[in-house]
């Protein structure tokens, strides 16, 4: 799986597919995982899969203009804590048991993972967790190039609408300018 700087969007979708694939994976075996406890693994396994579902990489002109991540992630009650709940962003939905962050990036998935590892302990749990964030990293590098990718489509197609039209009329005026400078001459 290459990350090449020169990749275009045909080149990102399967790596992110993989991508994604392997953080499901991840999150299953967290969820199934005896060295962590089930409302953890479960919880951890739910925010992951909210991650992966709730990813917005296009969307309005706007969006893809503007290149923003609107992507946001389902986080379990039990996970949110002060540094969480204190932090700068909208909350957008909440229920009895979970309530729904924006994920800019991937950073509020990263924040309460980053949390919750450092609560855990056993070789196992620690590496499961370590590997589902070193996913959500790629997966965030990823979405980030996807995105600046679609802008860049969409700033192309912008100016070939308006360079194209400029284009024409330009050298319509040229043929007449030299017309009439012939005629008059």
């Amino acid at each position: 799986m290459s990350l090449n700087q020169g990749e275009g969007e045909e080149g990102i979708h399967p790596a992110l597919a993989e991508v994604d694939r392997q953080l499901l994976k991840i999150a299953s075996d967290i969820a199934h995982c005896s060295k962590i406890d089930s409302d953890i693994g479960q919880g951890i396994h739910g925010m992951l899969t909210s991650a992966v579902g709730r990813t917005q990489v296009s969307g309005s002109l706007w969006q893809q203009f503007t290149a923003k991540d609107y992507s946001q992630v389902m986080v379990p009650n039990a996970f949110i804590d002060e540094s969480v709940s204190a932090e700068k962003g909208k909350k957008s939905a909440t229920n009895d048991k979970n309530r729904l962050y924006d994920n800019y990036n991937q950073r509020k998935l990263l924040k309460i993972l980053s949390h919750q590892l450092a609560k855990l302990t056993g070789d196992e749990a620690v590496h499961l967790l370590q590997q589902a964030m070193h996913y959500v990293g790629r997966r965030a590098i990823l979405l980030s190039r996807l995105r600046r990718v679609i802008r860049f489509q969409l700033l192309l197609k912008l100016w070939l609408q308006l360079h194209v039209p400029l284009s024409f009329a330009l050298l319509a005026t040229l043929i007449a300018h030299v017309a009439s400078v012939f005629l008059y001459w």
